[in-house]
């Protein structure tokens, strides 16, 4: 399944690794004291650097930045400081000036160049570093124009920068500002807010920031903060770099680089974060906006609460810089201490957490986003002061690394350091606690109630100092002897202790510091900011002439007496802002004359409308003031060709509306003139669908530009642009240099919500909009003020060129609890927007809930009442959606129903309820009337979705297609919904638009909906499709659901007879058992489309090229050979192949050549047709079925069993495809709102729940099995489908052939069926199904999510506990497994029932292949480097538990050239390059070598938990080292991975005599001399090889030992001498084999069993030494998590690809995998 369709990943990016670790069950063992533990701490602090906190002084002079140093920061822990810019800027008192660089020169606003120089002095004495944020993306703003520095330097808006220097020449050519981010060269190569953007790929450039760089590393500094660095290309940043590393003589590593990179998956992939991690650190936005979220809601929430921090897709922690707020960001929506107490959990929280490297933020209060720092001038910054009364006085400096909980939580962080985070739990809504190791405890109280918990600890009994409160030690908690404490939690505040901060040890006088502030005065929850005002409208009574709204405000403590406005139709309206207090009104008419309610009393509000008629009150305005006049504006913007002279063209244009009224055609004159030419402008009556308005430029005697053109006004604004250049182009948007821009735009949004709903009922909450623009920082802007419309928001965007401003409608404020009408970011249109003389503009929209329309008028919306729909949800039940609630007492007296008689009717807000009294016919036609709403026909809803439903209709007959016959065929199609049936008849198959020949019509279904067509005639070859009629009138073509050939492109079934559709053959014997399986994955077109797969031209890329016999490397004789003789050389047992069913993606009737169409097929058209674009003949529909046929028994006859991959979980256009033209509604998944559910990501989900759509799924797979004989299927996004659908698959294919394999993605991506999904938490309720497991995919590679995140095979830490479990097949109740290392899918472990329920793979069609991942997550690697990588995440696929799967090609470390998502990419990226497995023969030869000795090892590839428990032990499962021991009847494994860089030690491997069966990358297959060595008390060494030319560094390989001088008897070649072969160790590189020998495979791999030999041999093994350590080893590859070292007279490299040995001896001390079937 491809990424591509995931429009939500939420559920599947939990956070990996730290779920297991956050169980509140799960323990670590206590130290025995708090002095042990405090110990710990200390060494743990005290040795190597200092803390790695990082301190923002931002605006800090140096002078004040070189005292703090000396009083606050070196005293309480702070490593480093990060400065503001430190050269020259432009004048001015605002902060960003200091971001806009003049020149080089070190005289800033903050200090001179010697006072930077005393503050670096001084600072490191104190032992803090200094950062230098380094701005080096551009210079000043060209809206600067010409101006002197602070230093005295001249610049200009137009490149020059004399005192650098810099010219124009320097700078890139685009002027514009960024407009469109997700154009990756727009935003590397133009200008951000008019900001002079450096041409910073010249090496001139380069080298000037270089020597500015290099000058400040001179003066001491540390290392730098980078500005903008999304706006620089990343190798201009590492070409930087690297000067900088060659200027000052360091490597580029060594050299701090932090990189500010806002990530936004929405913005091109270039500059998202992932690609500038090489360069060094970048800024982690999504912690900031994350931790916004969470302490806006609830911290322990599980989709927005803190445990997801440091998930999938987020930055690896060690490249992740992170802080709660910085300057840009607090003027944004991050948390500031306006947001109280928060601020400081959230500050607690990243400093007791384990992602990233911590940033604490101290700068200055302020209300204007622009201030500068206090008293600051045009050309300096004065000292900072701090406050001595906790101050917040807006002009005052926060001085933050002096608060108490601030200098608490440094101490806490540096003491815990390097530990694990342990025992998270949620003890309440917003109530969180959790460990670090033995060390520390952070508890944290995010709610407005005090909180009494037990809080569960690792520390040692005692008494320890709370240092979020207090610094003196005044404060403390006492933790038991079980690890536990008891404590009132405050609202509002946190509990942090630590071992090194005791009662006893505490030395910390001082209670609080003078500049602490009291945050809780901003803790007060305040209603959210919203339009409070009321709205009344009054219908006059007859002899009123007018009226006064005489009302009351908070207990009429307030008062009014206002005359109210005419607002139409004997309607008068007055607005009152209460402003949320309680008010009430009456009404009179200036005399004597009152108007109270029935009853007596007041009115009151019903909302932000309501109207008032014959003393009763409802909500809404009146319809009869409300006309709906829609309009249209229609803008024709008109640029002559050159040298086109004709001067009268105008514009015809003609329409026709929704109501169906005619614009009549006319010609109309150009109205003015812009700067792109001539404008034609008009407003129209009506509103307009999507291209029925039409336009032609033309003159009045038609001679025209271009042709007629329809455009689009369905927004209220149809826009055009014609260049008489290009007269048959039509642009809908504004070209480059015409889009409307300003540095000011006004914006103004009206948002109609159909229930007045904008706010919570208790007024917490409300709907408001996010705004921002290119270039202009997010912000949040309320609704603040209503007309007849709805709310409206007005706020102004200021930046420099804006031409895109953006918005999101969002609820719920920072925590953004929802999104209207969806999660994309909107744009307001061009058309909106309006240039106003002064150069400001204006921009103006209109919303509605639920539409993604942006409309630029507010008249196209028709507030009368209506009904919006009405649906048969039941037997008896109508449901109907209204566009305004209904509001009258007795809602039966206004509703009717035609053709039934009501029982009830209940309405509440928008949705009526009618209830029936007699049962509904899903075969009749209905109507609903609602008096002042109109009538709509009653659709089917729900009830076809209904249990009811499926026990009336359900089908449970095996006839359902055609059945064929020369003399009669019969048709069967289950429709029970229809009301009318034709079969229509096409007599030529060979056109897909043939005419039709004959048709069959009936006008009843038979039992259970089934309709049957018996033809009493030969139609073979006869194309056929179905003409449905509905009870509401509506007609369906479709083909049938239970076709089994197709006319091209599937639209209409064709009949076959039983010898057009060829012959399977017999089926294959029975296999063995799944765990025996060994899998490569390969696309019919990918295999031989290729003009180098040598196979003939006819067949490549289709069914027969992919078994054609003999075929070799460009076709050349004698060369290596490909397609199936290739595949049956590797030794798999299964062939999966990607999509063969008939999909809607590619086009039959087109080009199918090389380059042409393209995609991997994930669209289901027709479940039951093979894709014809495989077949040598799409046009022939007998030839799909043969040809398929003849590949899936050409496979067979060469040994190999074919899996077929099938996508039942969703099809390619759920509107068009057979399941919804025969029973609309029934086969897919809806919401509560009737919406269908996109679980796939593909915009539907087939319900397999349902009695039908089950029933199809369970067909299918018979059919595929016993007419194409398929062995296996691998049931994509098989998470959506529904345990018993495929309980039942498992059972119909046993009563076929029990060996038939089931594997699928088991990924958890729907809450639509509850816990019935079928996902890897529920395995062990569908025994006999596999689960592909992304926990070993990506504990080997890192997350398949981000692509710079690495894993195990690159020495990623801490993976170690969970490759061990992955390998012994996931058993999560293994011994010896930790908190890191259980199985799990991101939310729940995994709850396999055996081995055999684990498919293991890191490499397959979706995401980037394996060596594609290894050059982007560590893209300095050789190529040495990467193969040994892939080497090592071969073997722990080939060598672990479990099913194996690859992807084909991975052996010879194919490449997609970087794309991880190429669905559609196209041949060239996709088709297999057969030269590949010739350059890479060594690794192809490898892996062949792995295959064999999988096979040949009988209990490598055990079924239960039990087995692999009794057979299978952990060794090590620590510093970077995985080892097991494997008994295998009388012999003995074992297998090691290393991914150090280093020889390891494993302590538990016994010595004694071992054959070297595998080694150097190579599996050995002779009994070579040098292959025996000896293991004596010291331990194993292995080394280089003694007969070779030196040492074989860089050559990392599994290893297999046996013990003692070995019989041939079970060698993987059986015992065959042969030093010729690829895989000996003859000290040769097998890359010169051509790739044309195979290795000796034991067994026939067409046999079915996947095993060979009896496993046994001579026990000539003295069990000496054992339980002695066992060094293994290997000498440094380059920049490899690999080694090699040497030992005499034994040839051995154990690393990247792992170690095998094999002994007879018993082993020493040893982790058992005990007790797994406890599932």
């Amino acid at each position: 399944m491809a990424v591509r369709r995931f429009s939500s990943l939420a559920k599947r990016l939990a956070v990996t690794g730290i779920a297991v670790a956050m169980s509140a069950t799960t323990l670590v063992a206590l130290p025995a004291s708090a002095d042990e533990a405090e110990a710990n701490a200390q060494a743990r602090t005290s040795v190597g650097a200092p803390g790695d906190v990082i301190a923002i002084a931002f605006q800090t002079n140096w002078n004040s930045v070189a005292k703090e140093c000396t009083e606050a920061y070196g005293p309480e822990g702070v490593g480093y400081v990060q400065v503001s810019p430190p050269m020259e800027s432009i004048q001015g008192t605002e902060w960003w000036t200091s971001y806009q660089p003049v020149s080089y020169k070190l005289d800033s606003k903050l200090g001179t160049e010697a006072e930077f120089k005393t503050m670096i002095a001084t600072c490191n004495a104190a032992g803090v570093e200094i950062i230098a944020d380094s701005v080096i993306n551009h210079t000043t703003g060209a809206d600067q124009g010409e101006g002197t520095g602070v230093a005295g330097s001249k610049y200009d808006g137009e490149g020059n920068f004399p005192a650098i220097p810099y010219a124009k020449e320097n700078f890139h050519d685009c002027t514009k500002n960024i407009g469109d981010y997700t154009n990756a060269d727009e935003v590397q190569n133009c200008r951000l807010t008019s900001l002079q953007d450096l041409d910073t790929s010249q090496e001139y450039v380069q080298d000037k920031l270089a020597d500015y760089m290099n000058r400040l590393l001179d003066l001491g500094v540390y290392g730098f903060r980078v500005d903008a660095v999304k706006h620089i290309a990343t190798a201009d940043v590492a070409a930087i770099k690297a000067k900088l590393a060659e200027k000052s003589g360091r490597n580029a590593d060594d050299i701090f680089f932090e990189q500010e990179v806002i990530g936004n998956a929405s913005e091109a992939a270039e500059i998202q974060p992932s690609n500038y991690v090489a360069n060094g650190k970048v800024s982690e936005f999504n912690f900031t906006n994350h931790l916004s979220v969470a302490f806006a809601g609830d911290i322990t929430d599980a989709s927005k609460g803190l445990a997801k921090v440091g998930g999938d897709g987020w930055v690896s922690s060690d490249k992740a810089a992170v802080w709660v707020t910085n300057w840009d960001t607090e003027r944004g929506s991050a948390i500031t201490y306006k947001k109280g107490s928060k601020y400081l959990l959230a500050n607690a929280f990243m400093l007791a957490y384990d992602y990233g490297q911590p940033h604490i933020y101290s700068g200055y209060y302020f209300d204007n986003s622009d201030d500068g720092a206090p008293g600051a001038t045009e050309t300096s910054v004065p000292d900072m002061e701090c406050p001595t009364d906790g101050s917040m006085t807006s002009g005052t400096w926060q001085c933050a690394e002096r608060w108490t909980a601030i200098r608490g939580m440094i101490g806490f962080h540096n003491a815990v350091n390097g530990t694990d985070v342990t025992n998270w739990k949620a003890y309440d809504t917003n109530v969180l606690g959790f460990g670090r190791g033995d060390v520390g405890y952070l508890a944290l109280n995010n709610s407005a109630d005090d909180s009494k918990q037990t809080f569960q600890t690792s520390l040692p009994a005692g008494e320890y100092c709370n240092v979020y409160a207090t610094g003196d030690c005044s404060a403390t908690v006492t933790v038991k002897d079980d690890g536990t404490f008891d404590a009132t939690l405050a609202k509002n505040s946190a509990i942090a202790i630590y071992a090194g901060a005791t009662k006893d040890s505490w030395t910390g006088t001082t209670k609080s510091d003078p500049s602490d502030p009291d945050l809780s005065v901003n803790d007060e929850t305040k209603k959210a900011a919203a339009d409070t005002s009321r709205t009344i409208y009054y219908k006059l009574p007859d002899g009123w002439k007018q009226a006064y709204l005489h009302y009351g405000i908070d207990g009429w403590a307030e008062q009014g007496h206002e005359l109210m406005a005419d607002a139409g139709n004997g309607w008068v309206k007055f607005t009152v802002d209460p402003k949320g207090k309680s008010f009430e009104y009456v009404f009179t008419d200036g005399g004597d004359n009152w108007d109270n309610p029935n009853g007596g009393g007041n009115y009151t509000a019903q909302g932000h409308w309501t109207a008032v008629a014959d003393h009763e009150a409802s909500a809404g305005v009146p319809s009869d003031v409300q006309s709906y006049q829609p309009k249209t504006k229609v803008i024709v913007h008109y640029k002559p060709a050159e040298g086109d002279a004709v001067a009268d063209r105008g514009v015809y244009m003609w329409g026709t509306d929704k109501n169906g009224a005619t614009l009549n055609g006319a010609w109309h004159a150009f109205t003015g003139e812009d700067s792109y030419g001539k404008v034609f402008e008009t407003t129209i009556d009506g509103a307009y669908d999507a291209a029925k308005i039409g336009v032609i430029v033309t003159t009045e005697g038609w001679d025209k530009v271009g042709g007629d053109r329809t455009i689009d006004g369905s927004t209220g604004t149809a826009e055009i642009w014609v260049d008489g250049a290009n007269p048959d182009e039509t642009l809908t948007e504004a070209p480059d240099g015409y889009k409307k821009a300003a540095n000011q735009i006004d914006v103004t949004i009206h948002y109609h919500r159909l229930a007045d709903d904008y706010t919570s009922e208790d007024g917490m909450k409300a709907w408001d909009i996010w705004g921002w623009a290119d270039g202009v920082n997010g912000a949040a802007y309320p609704f603040t003020e209503h007309d007849d419309y709805g709310l409206i928001a007005k706020y102004t965007l200021k930046g420099s060129g804006m031409s895109t401003p953006q918005f999101i409608v969002r609820y719920g404020g920072d925590s953004w609890e929802a999104k209207d009408p969806n999660d994309e970011n909107r744009t307001i249109p061009q058309s909106a927007i309006t240039v106003n003389a002064d150069g400001t503009a204006s921009a103006e929209i209109w919303l509605v809930q639920g539409d993604t329309t942006i409309y630029t008028n507010g008249t196209l919306y028709d507030a009368k009442g209506m009904i919006v729909s009405a649906e048969m949800t039941d037997f008896n039940t109508i449901t109907v959606k209204l566009n305004k609630a209904l509001t009258i007492d007795k809602p039966a007296d206004a509703v009717s129903v035609e053709g039934v008689k009501i029982k009830d009717v209940k309405a509440s807000g928008n949705t009526v309820t009618i209830t029936t009294a007699d049962n509904l016919d899903v075969t009749k036609a209905y109507k609903v009337t609602i008096e002042d709403y109109g009538t709509q026909n009653v659709s089917l809803g729900a009830v076809v979705r209904s249990d009811a439903f499926d026990k009336k209709y359900a089908y449970d007959g095996d006839d359902l297609g055609v059945t064929y016959k020369a003399e009669k065929s019969t048709f069967k199609l289950w429709a029970p919904t229809a009301t009318k049936v034709t079969l229509r008849l096409y007599a030529d198959s060979t056109d897909p638009k043939a005419a039709q020949t004959d048709a069959v019509t009936l006008e009843k279904s038979g039992k259970k909906g089934v309709w049957t067509f018996a033809v009493d005639k030969d139609l073979k070859d006869y194309a056929y499709d179905y003409e449905l009629t509905f009870a509401d009138g509506t007609v369906n073509t479709s083909a049938d659901p239970y076709a089994t050939a197709a006319v091209a492109n599937g639209e209409r079934s064709v009949v076959l007879s039983d010898k057009e559709k060829g012959d399977a053959g017999k089926r294959m014997a029975s296999f063995s058992k799944p765990t025996d399986a060994i899998i490569t994955e390969a696309n019919v077109r990918d295999m031989t489309i290729n003009p180098n797969s040598g196979v003939s031209e006819a067949n490549r890329g289709k069914y027969l090229g992919f078994v054609e016999e003999g075929t070799t490397v460009d076709g050349k004789q004698g060369a290596a050979p490909t397609g199936i003789d290739y595949l049956k050389s590797l030794g798999v047992t299964h062939v999966q192949i990607m999509p063969v069913y008939d999909y809607g993606s590619v086009d039959e009737t087109g080009d199918l050549s090389y380059g042409a169409q393209y995609n991997w097929g994930y669209d289901p058209e027709n479940y039951n047709v093979p894709e014809g674009s495989y077949s040598s003949d799409p046009s022939d529909p007998s030839a799909r079925v043969k040809e398929m046929k003849q590949m899936v028994s050409g496979l067979h006859k060469n040994g190999l069993y074919v899996v077929m991959d099938v996508v039942y979980n969703h099809v390619y256009n759920a509107s068009e495809h057979a399941f919804n033209k025969t029973v609309p509604g029934y086969y897919f998944r809806y919401d509560a709102n009737g919406n269908l559910t996109n679980g796939s990501g593909c915009g539907n989900d087939v319900a397999s729940e349902r009695a039908m759509a089950r029933k199809y799924i369970v067909d299918s797979v018979k059919y595929w099995a016993t007419e194409y004989n398929v062995d296996g299927f691998r049931f994509d996004l098989m998470g959506l489908i529904d345990q018993t659908t495929m309980n039942q698959v498992r059972a119909a294919l046993d009563e076929i052939d029990p060996s038939i394999l089931v594997i699928g993605e088991g990924w958890d991506m729907t809450d639509a069926i509850g816990n019935q999904e079928t996902t890897q938490p529920n395995a062990s309720k569908v025994k006999g199904v596999a689960f592909f497991n992304d926990s070993l995919r990506d504990a080997i590679k890192g997350s398949v999510f981000s692509d710079e995140d690495t894993g195990f095979i690159a020495g990623k830490a801490d993976k170690e506990n969970l490759i061990a479990t992955n390998v012994l097949g996931c058993n999560n109740k293994r011994e010896g497994i930790d908190e890191n290392g259980h199985c799990n899918n991101g939310t729940a472990d995994t709850n396999y029932g055996g081995a055999d329920q684990v498919v293991q793979y890191v490499e397959i069609h979706d995401n980037l292949t394996l060596y594609d991942k290894l050059v982007k997550s560590a893209p300095n690697d050789s190529e040495e480097t990467r193969l040994a990588r892939a080497k090592l995440a071969d073997s722990l696929i080939l060598l672990s538990q479990g099913i194996a799967d690859m992807q084909f090609g991975q052996e010879f470390l194919r490449t997609k050239g970087g794309n991880g998502n190429s669905y559609n990419a196209g041949d060239a990226v996709n088709a297999i390059d057969w030269n590949r497995t010739v350059e890479q023969a060594g690794s192809v030869n490898y892996v062949k070598g792995l295959i064999a000795l999988r096979k040949s090892i009988k209990n490598l590839h055990l079924s239960s938990y039990d087995d692999i428990a009794k057979n299978m032990t952990v060794l090590q499962q620590s510093d970077g080292v995985v080892a097991y021991q494997l008994k295998d009847g009388g012999d003995t494994y074992v297998v090691v991975f290393n991914a150090n860089e280093s020889a390891a030690t494993v302590e538990a491997v016994p010595a004694g005599k071992y054959t070297v069966l595998a080694a150097d990358g190579k599996v050995t297959e002779t009994q070579d001399k040098n292959a025996a060595t000896t293991v004596g008390a010291d331990g194993y060494h292995g080394g280089r090889c003694w007969t070779c030319p030196g040492p074989r560094a860089g050559r990392a390989a599994a290893a297999v030992l046996k013990a003692g001088a070995d019989d041939d008897s079970t060698k993987p070649d059986g015992g065959k001498d042969d030093s010729s072969k690829p895989g000996n160790n003859d000290c040769k590189d097998d890359n010169q084999s051509g790739g044309t020998a195979t290795p000796g495979t034991p067994g026939d791999s067409g046999n079915g069993n996947g095993q060979t030999g009896d496993g046994n041999a001579s026990n000539g093994a003295s069990d000496t030494a054992a339980g002695q350590s066992q060094q293994f080893g290997a000498a440094a590859l380059p920049n490899t998590g690999v080694a090699l070292s040497v030992m005499a007279g034994a040839v051995l490299v154990m690393t990247a690809a792992g170690m095998l040995l094999q002994r007879f001896s018993k082993g020493g001390n040893v982790v058992n995998s005990k007790e797994g079937s406890e599932q």
